[in-house]
This record gives structure tokens, C-alpha cells and sequence, in this order.
């Protein structure tokens, strides 16, 4: 389950903790979200921001209670992640603020979907030792309009012979499934724990399940 600061208070991310809990959901994902346009009329809200919530899941979970007057009784038993951009442009703070996540509580992350398996080893070098489990993003891009799509609204660096390929090709689904394959490969090389396919092409996401699981026996 994946919590956005953006769209909700302090009080309200301490609802969903709970509903979460009775939900018997077992891992909640804190990211702070992409500010809106206020073009129409629609305001932020981000009483706290990702590291902030993270906290204050964490101290639920903890301490037994959600503030200093009111307690939950029996312990949660949720898990809370946070989410990493290896395509952020300034990679030094993004490397700062994912151990600030790690030192507020977070016990997994997820990253950003990565279309430059490059950018795994340069996350790499810059943190060292990764202190927690990390799920590495895939997304299978099969066209141009794909690719003109996802640059139009995200800082996502997709390399630039995939950009020339595609430009030039339209449109072709077994090169897509190639290059998440080669970005999910290099995650297993370097030590990470998993992959997290985001496509909605059931058949794509079947033949990327297939040969991961090939891979991994």
C-alpha cells in the first residue's frame, strides 16, 4: 500500500496506518509526492513530507500509540518502506535524504522505476553498503509514444539509444522486455532484493515474470 503525503494531513496518514491494520495489510510504502498545479483551483497539502511520515508510521508501530494521548493497545504489525530516484539530478542529496529515511525507520525501499541499469551502480558506489533490503523498479517501454509520454511530466533518464531506437523503430515490445530485463539483471548482480515490474500489459508482465523466475532457478 503506498502512502502520498501530497494528498493528505498528519491525522489523516495516521487514519490509513490504522485502517491498513485492520485491513491485515502488512507493508506501507511513504512516498511525498509531486506538488500539484494549483491551475484549478486544487492546494497542496504536505503537512509532512516522506521522511517526516515515515517517523511518525515508525513510532506507531513502536511506541503503541499514535500520539502522546491516545494509545493503539497491541502493537502494529506493519512494515514501512520508503522510495529512492536514481534519476534524481542532484544524486548527493537524494544519497542523504535515503539514510535520512533509513535513520527514521524505514525498512525496505522501493526504487523509482530505472530505464539505466548505470544508474544502479552509480547509486551504488555513492551509498556503499545498502543497510536495507532494496526492490529495484522495471517498466518495459515498447514505444515512442511511451517514451514521449514519460519524459513530458518526470526527470525518469531513459539512455539515450533507447531514445534514438524508438524514435526511429515506433514501436517494438521484445526490445522493451529486453532492456528491463538487462536493468533487472544488473540489480541481481549488484545484491539487490527484488524486482517490482509496473506495466499494464498483463502479457508483458507474464513474459517478464517468466524469464526473472528463469533466472532466478
Amino acid at each position: 500500500m503506498t502512502i502520498c503525503c501530497q494528498d493528505k494531513n498528519g491525522l489523516a496518514i495516521q487514519s490509513e496506518v490504522l485502517g491498513a491494520e485492520l485491513l491485515n495489510i502488512r507493508n506501507i510504502v511513504v512516498v511525498t509526492g509531486d506538488p500539484l498545479s494549483e491551475s484549478d483551483g486544487i492546494k497542496n497539502v504536505f503537512d509532512v513530507n516522506s521522511i517526516q511520515a515515515i517517523k511518525m508510521i515508525k513510532n506507531m508501530i513502536t511506541q503503541e500509540n499514535i500520539s502522546n494521548e491516545l494509545e493503539i493497545g497491541e502493537r502494529l504489525k506493519l512494515h514501512v518502506g520508503a522510495v529512492v530516484n536514481l534519476s534524481s539530478r542532484n544524486l548527493e542529496e537524494e544519497v542523504e535524504r535515503f539514510f535520512m529515511k533509513v535513520d527514521a525507520g524505514a525498512e525496505y525501499v522501493f526504487t523509482q522505476i530505472v530505464f539505466n541499469p548505470n544508474l544502479l551502480v552509480e547509486f551504488k558506489d555513492n551509498v556503499g553498503k545498502i543497510p536495507i533490503p532494496i526492490i529495484v523498479s522495471i517498466y518495459p517501454v515498447i514505444s515512442w509514444e511511451q517514451i514521449c509520454f514519460l519524459t513530458s511530466f518526470s526527470s525518469f533518464e531513459i539512455p539515450p539509444q533507447t531514445i534514438a531506437y524508438f524514435r526511429q523503430k515506433k514501436r517494438d515490445a521484445d526490445m522493451g522486455v529486453k532492456e528491463a530485463l538487462n536493468v533487472a539483471f544488473k540489480a541481481k548482480e549488484l545484491g539487490s532484493n527484488g524486482v517490482h515490474i509496473v506495466c499494464k500489459n498483463v502479457n508483458l508482465t507474464v513474459k517478464l515474470v517468466k524469464r526473472l523466475k528463469e533466472e532466478v532457478s
